[in-house]
C-alpha cells in the first residue's frame, strides 16, 4: 500500500460508527446535535431571511451558522456549502481560509465517516492552525463515536489550568 503524501493544504480523518447513517447525520448537521460531541452552543440560520432553524432541523445549503465552543473563548461563523437530501454529505466553511467537508458511507452494517479539512484556494492558510486543526478532528471524531454509541461525552467539563496547577 503506499504511503500518502503529506499536505499542508488538506487532511482527512476517518471513524467507523455503529449506528444507522440517519442518526449519525442528526448529530452532524443539526444545532443539538452538534453540542451533543463538539459546540456547547450552535445556531443555524436560513439565507433567504436569516430565521434560526430550531434545534432538530437540518441545516441547508447556504444556511450560515454560529457556534460557541465549550470551555472555550471562541466562536465562529460560517456557511453550510452542502447538506445533501439524502443525508451523507454536509460541508462548510470553517474560518476564513478553510472549508469541512463530512462524508458518510455504509461500511459493513457500521457508518464511514470520513471529514476532509481544505485550504480555500487563494486565501492565506496558517501552517499551525492545519496542526491544530488535525489534533482537534482526531479529539472530537472519537468524541462524537462515544457520544453516538455510548452517551459519553469525553469533553471536560471542570478542568481549569488554575485547578491543575492545585493539584
Amino acid at each position: 500500500m503506499p504511503i500518502p503524501q503529506f499536505s499542508w493544504e488538506k487532511f482527512s480523518r476517518s471513524i467507523i460508527i455503529n449506528k444507522k447513517p440517519e442518526e449519525v447525520f442528526l448529530y452532524i448537521a443539526t444545532a443539538k446535535g452538534l453540542t451533543k460531541w463538539l459546540l456547547e452552543a450552535a445556531s443555524f440560520f436560513t439565507l433567504a431571511n436569516e430565521t434560526q432553524l430550531l434545534n432538530l432541523s437540518f441545516a441547508n445549503e447556504l444556511d450560515s451558522y454560529h457556534w460557541v465552543w465549550k470551555g472555550k473563548n471562541y466562536e465562529l461563523q460560517g456557511q453550510v456549502l452542502d447538506c445533501d437530501v439524502p443525508r451523507t454529505r454536509f460541508s462548510f466553511t470553517f474560518g476564513e481560509a478553510c472549508t469541512v467537508d463530512i462524508v458518510l458511507t455504509e461500511h459493513g452494517g457500521s457508518i464511514l465517516l470520513k471529514l476532509t479539512q481544505q485550504a480555500t484556494p487563494g486565501k492565506t492558510y496558517d501552517q499551525m492552525r492545519h496542526v491544530n486543526s488535525y489534533a482537534y478532528w482526531t479529539f472530537f471524531l472519537t468524541n462524537l463515536k462515544s457520544v453516538v454509541e455510548h452517551e459519553i461525552d469525553l469533553r471536560e467539563d471542570t478542568f481549569t489550568v488554575e485547578g491543575l496547577l492545585n493539584v
